[in-house]
């Protein structure tokens, strides 16, 4: 997350630029695989607020651990989150 600013979101719209602020300001530098766990399912839980979809398919433990799929699927929902801008 320490790539992301909101300069990335000038000619976004104001819901992307919201979403980056509220994530820019949530997220915890981790120390700790615990700490990114919290991290990994507090954006999913964003998302799923802003997508109004469930993502409990997808396991924060699980892409901490690089699981293939589970890194898979949230790709994919990220690709449908910035393909909706």
């Amino acid at each position: 997350m320490t790539g992301l600013s909101l300069t990335h979101c000038r000619s976004a719209s104001c819901d992307f630029c919201f979403f980056c602020a509220v994530l820019l300001g949530l997220v915890i530098p981790p120390k700790t695989s615990k700490d990114e766990e919290q991290n990994v399912g507090l954006v999913l839980q964003i998302l799923e607020d802003v997508l109004g979809v469930s993502l409990s398919h997808i396991n924060p433990k699980d892409i901490v651990n690089q699981n293939e799929v589970a890194i898979g699927n949230m790709l994919q929902v990220f690709s449908g989150f910035v393909d909706g801008w």
